[in-house]
């Protein structure tokens, strides 16, 4: 049997093993809430709602160390503090199992500093690839895919 194995942006190659699955779950329902993330965790900063869709044990494999779901919402308020405009879109989503993997495209103003950067004013605009691994009715792990 072989495991798919997913490239990061990084060039790392790191397995996304699941043995067991999470067969209680949709593939329709696991997009769903990975769309929910994003419209209202990342692009609104609804804290009650990542407590809500993020596992208490949740994982970040990403080049911005953001450890656990505390870090991922310090990362979140960290780039609306600077970004507050910030509209992230979900491109595309397909989903297989226990997993969903995103293109998203995120537009909005830099208005204040971020990360040393002081603001400019002008509109930005990045794209991210992720692939969320989803147990039980929570996010428990997100990796970045590109």
């Amino acid at each position: 049997m072989n495991t798919p194995v997913y490239a990061s942006n990084l060039g790392c190659r790191e397995a996304l093993r699941s043995p067991e699955g999470d067969s209680k779950m949709s593939t329709e329902a696991n997009t769903a809430l990975v769309r929910r993330l994003y419209a209202e965790v990342m692009g609104k900063g609804n804290m009650t709602e990542a407590d809500a869709l993020l596992s208490t044990e949740y994982v970040e494999h990403l080049p911005v160390p953001t450890p656990g779901r505390e870090g991922l919402k310090q990362l979140v308020m960290m780039v609306l503090g600077a970004f507050p405009d910030i509209h992230p879109t979900v491109e595309d989503a397909v989903a297989e199992g226990d997993r969903v993997a995103v293109r998203i495209v995120a537009r909005g103003t830099h208005q204040h500093a971020f990360m040393g950067i002081p603001a400019s004013g002008k509109a930005v605009e990045w794209k991210e690839m992720h692939i969320y691994r989803v147990v039980g009715g929570k996010i428990v792990v997100r990796r970045c895919a590109g």
